[in-house]
């Protein structure tokens, strides 16, 4: 099936969200947190712990679980293609065995829709990187064998952040196999997080807290030093980062206060621009973009929306309307996802 786009624009979602029928089922009977839960007739609850929940409401559901539904919102707001990555919690927190199996479940049948229909999407695949030697396998598997077009990565792997020496393989995968690392949010173990439920610990400030730390853990640890050829992709126009990039380099530009830095080959900062995108979902304040935009420039930008937990015709507006120049926005629009995802369309 090939949907008559009538946009002259080619539009590349980078981050659109999906889950399959059996990643759920398996949800529901999991007893550990985090798990899925019949809820009330509104909807299924997912529990990532005991005062973390989420109303995922039916409606919600079926964009999550249905293409034919995402085709016909793709097509409704212009978009040419989506780059598709199993929604939270993934497979990280999951115990290590059942991570690993549902991780090779849920990229099979991703692949599957990928070959269905080529020219709507594109894939990342999941990882269970609590299981390293079967996460590697599956790393290699899911570029070379099943043509899925790098990781999402959550920004901590059950609590633990990815800079661990126990996940450096990771980005030795990306290096070698020339994908990128989707860094994406999930909720944070950190106690002062919680107790707000999702008005503290959800996107509006833990999600992007959590992630901004986990991509300066992983420059800090020195990885990308090893594996200069990794590219990191954060989500939400750098997740804070581009407003405290100045800052994040005061310890090496005033190394007379302070001892004991990790040894590093740049500034900081630095590795913002050889090693990383940035996606523009979810943050619809022009100022932010402006300020995203003015510190990376067009060339590290990729346009996401965050389907279906943001509405696609937002997602577009925002950057068309934005003062960012039309030949720049193409380069949002799809010149950098074709560069970054290798893709031909």
């Amino acid at each position: 099936m090939k949907l008559p786009f009538l946009s002259r624009r080619l539009i590349i979602d980078t981050e659109s969200h999906f889950y399959t029928a059996a990643y759920v089922k398996e949800l529901l009977k999991y007893p550990l947190y985090p798990h899925f839960s019949e809820g009330t007739s509104a909807g299924i609850i997912l529990h990532f712990h005991e005062d973390l929940t989420l109303n995922i409401k039916h409606s919600l559901m079926e964009e999550l679980l249905s293409i034919e539904e995402r085709l016909k919102r793709m097509r409704d707001a212009g978009l040419s293609m989506q780059v598709l990555s199993l929604s939270v919690p993934g497979c990280e927190p999951l115990q290590p065995s059942l991570g690993t199996r549902l991780s090779k479940l849920v990229n099979d049948e991703l692949a599957k829709v990928i070959e269905k229909y080529p020219e709507n999407f594109v894939g990342l695949a999941s990882l269970a990187p609590q299981d390293p030697e079967n996460a590697k396998d599956e790393f290699e598997r899911a570029v070379k064998d099943l043509g899925l077009r790098g990781v999402k990565l959550h920004s901590n792997i059950g609590g633990k952040y990815p800079d661990a020496p126990e996940f450096h393989y990771l980005f030795e995968m990306a290096d070698k196999l020339g994908v990128p690392i989707y860094l994406h949010p999930t909720q944070s173990n950190i106690a002062p997080l919680r107790g707000y439920g999702y008005g503290l610990a959800g996107p509006a400030f833990g999600y992007t807290f959590d992630t901004a730390l986990s991509a300066l853990r992983i420059i800090l640890s020195g990885v990308l030093d090893k594996y200069p050829g990794a590219k990191i992709i954060l989500g939400h126009l750098g997740e804070t980062l581009p407003f405290i990039i100045k800052r994040i380099d005061f310890a090496y530009k005033h190394p007379w206060h302070f001892m004991n830095l990790p040894k590093l080959r740049k500034l900081p900062s630095e590795y913002l621009f050889t090693n990383f995108y940035f996606g523009t979902a979810g943050i619809f304040h022009q100022p932010a973009l402006k300020c995203a935009y003015e510190t990376f420039g067009p060339d590290l930008l990729l346009f996401a929306s965050d389907y279906p937990y943001e509405n696609l015709e937002e997602s577009v507006s925002f950057i068309r309307q934005s003062t960012i120049p039309p030949e720049e926005q193409e380069k949002i629009f799809h010149l950098n996802a074709k560069k970054i995802f290798n893709i031909r369309i």
